[in-house]
C-alpha cells in the first residue's frame, strides 16, 4: 500500500494501533510500501512523534531507496532500524569466540 493522501487515514490508524499496543520498541515493516507524497511522509514522521510522546521508540524496517533517501534528507535517518547484515553478524560471532 502506498503512503499517500488517499491511504493516509488508514495508515495513520494502523500506526496509532501499533504504537498503542507495541512495546518499548515498535518496529514497522514498510517493505511493501513506498512514500508517494508529502502526506505519506508526514504520516510516517507523525507516527514517530506519537510514539515518542507515549514513551516508545518507533522504527521502520524494509524502507525502499526513495523512502530512505527522503528520511536522510530530512535528517530523520534515525527512524530507520538498522539490522546487521548476515556477514557482519558472522564476523561479530567469530570475534566473540
Amino acid at each position: 500500500m502506498p503512503f499517500d493522501l488517499r491511504h493516509s487515514a488508514d495508515l495513520r490508524q494502523e500506526l496509532v494501533t501499533a504504537v498503542r499496543e507495541g512495546g518499548d520498541l515498535v518496529l514497522v515493516d514498510i517493505s511493501e510500501s513506498t512514500v508517494v507524497d508529502q502526506v505519506g511522509f508526514a504520516t510516517l514522521v507523525a507516527a514517530h512523534a506519537r510514539a515518542a510522546r507515549a514513551g516508545r521508540r518507533l522504527r521502520y524496517v524494509g524502507a525502499d531507496e526513495r523512502t530512505t533517501r527522503l528520511l536522510r534528507r530530512a535528517g530523520l535517518v534515525r527512524l530507520l532500524h538498522e539490522t546487521p547484515s548476515p556477514a557482519l553478524a558472522l564476523r561479530r560471532r567469530t570475534v566473540a569466540v
